[in-house]
């Protein structure tokens, strides 16, 4: 009886198992032939992807952030999806680090998708665009991107959420159209966008999803030469739901070409302006944690706060006696260190005492030369 249940399962199982794979996906694999534009590595590391939805091979190029290696092996990095792969991705990278090491917006993985065929892929289907067809493939662009791309930087790179959307000129109207109609991407910078083609059609469907779909967006426009009409504009902050961040800025003295790197930086720190920890709370200590856990649910994801913040709250809060919210500081900061800090049973000074000098070794000045070994600090 038994033999005849496990020959009755197995093909179950089996199908199963082979369900399981069909669902993963095409992986990124390392491109073993150089990129002759790109031979310094400035867009990052090139990946290939074969995509079934697009029935073609992709050039990816994938930039993880300056702390990828030194972090624990559960925690999640949010990822920034950059069309225009050829140029955009390396001032993307680069503002984005630099707005991260200044506690401004989170680090991120950034993902620049090299073009095969950019009117094709750039464009929504609805709309003509320097000449082309309405049924153009950007819906099906934007399918490979969160059906494919997305899970497999997942899988093996630590991916997570938010999830974030720049583009540059038309890959400022994909963008523009991925905020109306792809709710995943909850963050999205749109850099000198034209949206007049069709009667302002891109407008109205961004418009038309503040109407019907409350929800949660950052959307920043930063324009020079092309960009949104004041009416539309207006039209949009009008109808716009409470939980929606929009900014729209003009840069004078610049270029279609100039503003991209510029307008990454002005954008990004505008969409992520309440994650800085220029914005953040500083009294009482305990409103640090609450406060970036508002920030984490407006965004779809918890965040960790900037790292320096981190630490200085995690000494606050030990110095002041309060020893469960250290606690969960200290392991929010753990997952963003390697080896891991561990569950530690923190001596804190007590209401009473709040000197430093109840601990055997001052906090601060164990915490500068030994971040990773906080025993040698008198804790067990």
């Amino acid at each position: 009886m038994r033999s005849l249940l496990l020959v009755l399962c197995l093909p179950v199982a089996v199908s199963s198992a082979q369900s399981r794979g069909a669902h993963r996906g095409p992986a990124l694999v390392p491109d073993p032939e150089p990129v002759t534009y790109d031979l310094e590595g400035r867009l990052g590391k090139p990946y290939l992807i074969q995509s079934v939805v697009l029935q073609e091979r992709r050039r990816i190029y994938l930039t993880l952030p300056a702390s990828f290696k030194e972090t624990a092996a559960d925690r999640r990095f949010p990822v920034t999806v950059v069309v225009d792969g050829e140029d955009l991705p390396e001032p993307v990278a680069a503002v984005s680090r630099h707005l991260a090491e200044m506690g401004q917006m989170p680090e991120s993985i950034i993902l620049g998708i090299e073009n095969t065929n950019r009117l094709r892929d750039l464009t929504p289907p609805g709309i003509s665009v320097s000449g082309s067809s309405t049924r153009e493939g950007g819906d099906r662009f934007l399918d490979f991107i969160e059906q494919e791309l997305l899970p497999a930087v997942e899988r093996q790179f630590r991916g997570g959420a938010p999830r974030t959307f720049v583009g540059h000129s038309s890959g400022g109207i994909l963008a523009t159209y991925a905020a109306a109609t792809r709710p995943g991407f909850r963050v999205v910078v749109a850099i000198d966008t034209p949206t007049w083609f069709a009667d302002g059609w891109l407008t109205k469907q961004l418009i038309s999803r503040a109407e019907r779909q409350p929800g949660e967006l950052r959307y920043a426009s930063l324009e020079a030469r092309f960009g949104w009409s004041d009416h539309a504009w207006r039209a949009l902050t009008n109808v716009a739901p409470t939980g929606w961040k929009l900014r729209r800025e003009h840069l004078e003295n610049e270029s279609h070409e100039s503003l991209a790197m510029l307008g990454a930086y002005l954008g990004l720190r505008a969409v992520f302006s309440d994650y800085s920890s220029l914005a953040a709370p500083t009294a009482p200590t305990t409103s640090t944690l609450p406060y970036y856990a508002a920030v984490g649910a407006s965004l779809g994801a918890a965040v960790i706060p900037p790292r320096k913040l981190l630490r200085d709250v995690v000494e606050d809060l030990v110095m002041e006696g309060r020893g469960k919210e250290a606690r969960t500081a200290y392991r929010m900061l753990s997952q963003d260190t390697v080896p891991p800090l561990g569950p530690p049973s923190l001596t804190v000074a007590s209401p009473r005492r709040k000197s430093r000098h109840h601990l055997r070794k001052p906090w601060k000045d164990c915490w500068r030369h030994h971040p990773h070994r906080l025993r040698k600090c008198g804790r067990t």
